[in-house]
């Protein structure tokens, strides 16, 4: 199995990862699903979160904390 990510899905995550860091520091973001141009909705459940886009309905990055 290749584990390589294209570049497109590299820049998707981390677009992801960007929205999430935004929204937990100001409340707010302006970035938007590189894929569809939706909202980014962060979801987060004890110390693990999930980025997915609102209009798709698609998790994009999750993260699982300590």
């Amino acid at each position: 199995m290749d584990t390589k990510l294209s570049p497109e899905r590299y820049a998707e995550i981390g677009n992801a990862e960007s929205a999430a860091e935004e929204l937990d520091r100001t409340g707010h973001t302006a970035r938007r699903c590189l894929v569809c141009g939706g909202e980014l909705i962060v979801e987060e459940v004890g110390a693990s979160y999930l980025v997915r886009c609102k209009k798709e309905d698609r998790v994009i990055t999750t993260s699982r904390g300590i």
